[in-house]
């Protein structure tokens, strides 16, 4: 239908009016939006919703000629489209549908070459046309016959979303040789939205592995009242980091990886007159596994959002988040062994979450001393377990080396013989003296 729009522009440019300068604005947008197609969709239930929520928020315009597109630059007096002050899409589309159902098809084609025709036209034609729509046929009475002067009353009637707007001045009156048209006005009634409420909550609140699924539930209730038609609801949970899409559970939802989104859209049918579709609740659960999820995070947080659309009020959104807590610990191991590896105590366990810090240090054991540690003393905790070992050796259990005199050992040598000699002699003259 885009392509089917912009491409009628292009003819009516081309082959019509030609000159940039003498293009009728809501004429030709009209003329798009009716030709393309576009809005072919509309049926009879659809077309009155349209026009209530358009005529809702409608205000008068005099002349359609006098509006131009442009940007903020342009006063709200003169802009052809501007949110809360005009919607000139929309008037241009009612305006040339409404010269189709009027005056036909070929009325419009007979006035595609005649600007000053069309110009007349944009003078009135905004008013003309509300005043059409606003008086489309809901239901026509049998016509009713009596003799001249009698008298003749006649009632309003209800009709599901609508209420009397006037009572007409000949509501009731006599019967005159004149035809006696009598209209009752009724105006489009908004819908009533009496809730409108979103919740989601993590069914595990507390998440100790980056590997493990993150649950939770949402859920959406919003009851309406004098409404029939058609009820839009999307829900989109904005995640903090990817998923592993084929081993999550979604139920039903859209992701999409790029904005890091789970979508879900519902379509319901509404007679609140009926009670069909009054109270509509949506629950979801949803199992999530992140890609790369750090272990040092400790809150992940979700954002949800639903956004409720009717065919005859504006969107209405809603908003709520969840928080996980993540608490994933590691563990420090250390030990304290002898040189064969041999414990001399038991090993200390010391836990806490990914990220602190951590210490160890080294103890005392008697009969031995200190000898190396293998493994970092101190650091902070890794999601899995960080090995620390402090090694002992026992005292007096290692090599002794000779004292160092500086005296060569051959000088002690002669030294030992010349007083073995020595001694010998002193035996020997103690024997002769005796």
């Amino acid at each position: 239908a885009y392509g089917a729009h912009e491409g009628f522009h292009v003819y009516y440019r081309d082959l019509v009016y030609k000159n940039p300068d003498e293009r009728v604005i809501w004429f030709d947008e009209g003329l798009a939006q009716y030709f393309s197609g576009e809005k072919d969709y509309l049926d009879k239930k659809q077309f009155e919703n349209y026009y209530s929520k358009f005529r809702q928020n409608y205000k008068p315009i005099t002349n359609l000629n006098d509006r131009k597109q442009g940007n903020s630059s342009v006063p709200d007096d003169e802009i052809f489209q501007r949110k809360g002050v005009i919607e000139g899409y929309a008037i241009s589309y009612l305006a040339v549908r409404y010269l189709a159902e009027t005056k036909g098809i070929d009325f419009i084609k007979s006035i595609m070459h005649d600007r000053s025709k069309i110009l007349e036209l944009g003078n009135t034609i905004s008013e003309e046309m509300i005043k059409y729509y606003d008086e489309k046929v809901l239901e026509t009475e049998p016509t009713k016959t009596d003799y001249v002067g009698y008298q003749y009353t006649t009632e309003s009637k209800k009709f599901n979303g609508y209420t009397l707007s006037e009572i007409p001045a000949n509501a009731t009156g006599t019967y005159t040789e004149e035809d006696t048209t009598v209209i009752y006005y009724y105006t489009r009634v908004p819908a009533e939205v009496k809730e409108n409420l979103l919740d989601k909550v993590s069914t595990n609140t507390i998440v100790t592995n980056v590997k493990d699924a993150f649950k939770y539930t949402i859920t959406y209730n919003t009851t309406l009242n004098e409404y029939e038609g058609k009820a839009t609801i999307t829900i989109v949970d904005k995640l903090s980091y990817a998923i592993n899409e084929e081993l999550s559970s979604l139920d039903g939802g859209v992701y999409d990886a790029e904005n890091l989104t789970i979508t879900w859209t519902k379509v319901y049918d509404v007679n609140t007159y009926e009670n069909i579709n009054k109270d509509i609740e949506i629950i979801l659960n949803i199992s999530l596994y992140y890609n790369n999820l750090p272990s040092t995070e400790r809150v992940i947080t979700n954002n949800v959002t639903s956004k409720l659309e009717l065919e005859t009020t504006d969107p209405i959104e809603t908003t709520d988040k969840t928080e996980t807590s993540l608490e994933v610990k590691g563990t420090v191991k250390v030990n304290y062994v002898d040189e064969q590896g041999n414990r001399l105590t038991d090993s200390i366990i010391l836990t806490d979450l990914v990220g602190e810090k951590y210490t160890t240090e080294e103890k005392e054991f008697e009969g031995y001393i200190f000898s190396k540690v293998e493994g970092t003393t101190e650091g902070e905790y890794i999601d899995g377990e960080i090995e620390v070992t402090y090694i002992y050796e026992k005292e007096g259990t290692g090599s002794v080396e000779p004292p160092q005199t500086n005296v060569d050992n051959k000088d002690i040598y002669i030294s030992l013989i010349s007083l073995t000699t020595l001694v010998g002699l002193l035996l020997s003259r103690k024997k002769i003296l005796n």
